[in-house]
């Protein structure tokens, strides 16, 4: 990033590049329509967002805005718990 400029987003990298993380809330222009009828399933075979996310970045067109503060990957229900388990934790100290 530079400043609030994406410069590069990679899915899932096996050696992250920085301690920045994707986690998600979006807003598109109209063109997003024919930007997701251009993409290509993944190796994995799906659809990814970093894929969409990347077709803004030669326009300049993709920004961020870094948050700071706790962030728990819940994307297991395992996961889901431990975060729940934390904050309760918190709220009850």
């Amino acid at each position: 990033m530079r400043g609030e400029q994406v410069l590069e987003l990679i899915e899932k990298p096996k050696d992250p590049p920085s301690n920045y993380a994707a986690i998600g809330t979006y807003a598109f222009d109209p063109s997003v329509f024919a930007r997701i009828d251009k993409l290509k399933p993944s190796a994995r075979g799906e659809y990814e967002i970093t894929d969409l996310l990347n077709t803004y970045i030669p326009e300049g067109k993709l920004r961020a805005v870094k948050i700071t503060g706790e962030w728990f990957d819940v994307g297991t229900f395992d996961r889901l718990h431990e975060a729940a388990a934390h904050i309760r934790k918190k709220l009850n100290a």
